[in-house]
């Protein structure tokens, strides 16, 4: 929160001043205001939400989360950052619930269950409530489990947050990992080599990004790769992070499991894991220097979204309140033949991205077929040309030379040749991808603006946002056969079993350069095919969850007015006036949160 702005927010009124306000205070006054809103149209959750937001900010509760896909050793880094192995660990799809870890004397746990009861457990069956193992799929109903342990990096209100691995077998772990998001300050993602990042836990960052600016991306299991390969995997992850999100992260690497080892064996202090000791470091100067700006900028962003989602909700009873059950069903009629409408445009959009691809294969076949016939005359005069060199070669020493020749031929040919042609049919690639998300926006925007339109309901956008596939440049020749056809007898005389040499390499390599050339355009073919089925895919999956969203809000808004025969014309008054002073509070928010989030939101 800025300097000199906002103090309190309350219906039609404002005080300024020039002391700088206190954000508890501020913001637990235009809660107030908000939670009875909410309270009186019923917005169960919108309640919840705005009740979790004044506990945190009561308690100056900082929720750190750690996420990232099962079996990358989550559980693991958490422990190690503690010091000691405060939570259960294993080589399963381990947790199933969130495990929140909080500061306490001493240490201690608690269960929170759906139904609100709570009950205190030993630290000894936590594996019976936060385990896949004791706790399949959360079975249990267990809200949440609570930890108290004496870390000095809990003090002032930290609170760790280890959540369920996404891409489980258990679409629940899943489902409760994405539900967290909008829960999370800061956040440490933890990924590991084997896999390297997958499209799973680059989508799941994305969406991490939206919800907090500050996200230590942490790789596990380091110990697992020698030097080079660590370098290239770093490269690797640190390229693909930049392009999903637009901007550099750091990447702190790691060795949870060697840390513990080292604590176990009394040696807490002077680790001699760099990488882990720097990301202690940066940890401990976040939480002291930058945690109170994330935390009220995160505060802010979840309040906005709820006033957002609560207006959206008034603008729709104003609507239902006002039309006839009549015209309620014509709006909803005709708001399904629209999205109808709009969806079989989306259909065409995939025959045409599809017909696109199509024709970048026939591209690949065609061009790769006449690259390989151009090279076969000079490779030819290049085989005669290091016959000549390699005369007075022993037999057997010149066979040798040979083999090694025409796979250095093939590969060189090759190498040349590819990078030019896969950067124009990645070019090609990309433009077709970036043709079709347009398409697919505006498809979006269509759904958007006849929401709008029927019901006066001014969504967010609905924009997907989805990176663009990359044809990875990877590809490998493979050795070329040797001598397929046969050797020549060493017997043979040297004139004639040169001769011989050069006639079999002659029948050789260009059936070996045609082969690889054949194995080169099936390669690139499949890539295609594959990166255009998970694009596809994603973009598909985005749009449904979003028309998904637009119906259930129209839905449960036009249920719970739309028998209503009688509009109240005091309903509709206190309706309009809840807007307005929703979006004064907006307004003034915006306002002092600085031009740089003003412009995020």
């Amino acid at each position: 929160m800025t300097q000199g702005t906002v103090t309190w927010v309350g219906r039609s009124e404002i005080r300024t001043g020039l002391e700088p306000p206190d954000p508890r205070e501020s913001i637990s006054s235009t809660l107030t205001a908000i939670e009875a809103i909410a309270t009186r149209e019923n917005v169960e959750p919108v309640c919840r939400r705005l009740l979790d937001l004044r506990q945190r900010v009561e308690q100056d509760r900082f929720q750190l989360a750690v996420v990232g896909q099962f079996q990358r050793g989550k559980t693991s880094v958490l422990n190690a950052l503690l010091r000691n192995e405060v939570l259960p660990v294993g080589t399963l799809p381990f947790t199933s619930v969130l495990t929140i870890v909080k500061y306490g004397d001493l240490q201690s746990a608690e269960v929170l269950f759906q139904s609100g009861e709570r009950l205190p457990i030993s630290v000894d069956e936590l594996l019976e409530y936060v385990s896949e193992a004791g706790n399949p799929s959360n079975v249990k109903n267990v809200e949440h489990v609570e930890v108290s342990y004496p870390s000095e990096l809990l003090r002032g209100g930290v609170t760790f947050t280890n959540c369920p691995g996404f891409g489980s077998p258990s679409d629940r772990n899943t489902q409760t990992a994405y539900e967290f998001l909008p829960c999370v300050d800061a956040a440490i993602f933890v990924t590991s080599p084997d896999p390297p990042l997958t499209s799973a836990e680059m989508e799941f960052l994305k969406r991490l990004a939206g919800s907090t600016k500050k996200i230590f991306l942490v790789m596990n299991k380091i110990d697992l790769l020698d030097a080079s390969s660590l370098a290239a995997l770093l490269e690797f992850t640190q390229e693909a992070v930049s392009r999903a999100l637009g901007t550099p992260i750091p990447v702190y690497v790691v060795s949870a499991r060697e840390v513990l080892a080292q604590i176990s064996r009394k040696r807490c202090s002077g680790l001699e894991e760099p990488g882990f000791h720097h990301l202690e470091s940066d940890l401990q100067r976040f939480l002291k220097e930058e945690r109170n700006d994330v935390f009220y900028t995160s505060i802010l962003r979840s309040l906005l979204n709820s006033i957002g989602d609560l207006r959206i909700h008034l603008q729709l009873c104003i609507e239902s309140t006002a039309a006839s059950s009549q015209d309620s069903d014509r709006k909803r009629a005709r708001f399904e033949q629209e999205l109808t409408a709009a969806l079989q445009r989306q259909q065409q959009n995939e025959v045409s991205l599809a017909a696109s691809i199509r024709q970048l294969v026939g591209l690949v076949k065609s061009e790769t077929s006449r690259f390989v016939e151009s090279r076969h005359p000079s490779l030819d005069s290049t085989l005669r040309a290091h016959l000549k060199d390699c005369e007075r070669m022993p037999k057997g020493d010149l066979a040798a030379s040979f083999d090694r020749f025409i796979e250095f031929q093939i590969q060189h040919i090759f190498n040349q040749w590819r990078p030019d042609f896969e950067g124009s049919l990645d070019h090609a690639f990309r433009e077709a991808s970036v043709k079709f998300l347009q398409a697919t926006n505006d498809v979006a925007d269509s759904i958007r603006d006849t929401a709008f339109a029927l019901f006066g309901v001014e969504l967010s956008s609905l924009h997907i946002i989805e990176h663009l596939p990359v044809i990875p440049g990877d590809h490998r020749t493979n050795p070329a056969t040797q001598w397929q056809h046969g050797r020549p007898s060493f017997l043979l005389p040297g004139p004639i079993f040169r001769w011989r040499v050069l006639k079999i390499a002659l029948q050789v390599a260009p059936f070996e350069l045609d082969r690889t050339g054949g194995l080169l355009a099936r390669d690139l073919k499949s890539r295609l095919s594959e990166l255009t089925e998970a694009f596809t895919d994603n973009v598909r999956n985005q749009l449904r969850e979003r028309v998904a969203a637009v119906r259930l809000a129209l839905a449960e808004a036009l249920a719970r007015q739309g028998h209503s025969e009688i509009c109240n014309s005091e309903r509709l008054r206190r309706l309009s006036a809840d807007i307005d002073e929703l979006d004064q509070v907006t307004e003034m928010l915006r306002a002092g949160a600085g031009a740089e989030y003003a412009l995020e939101a």
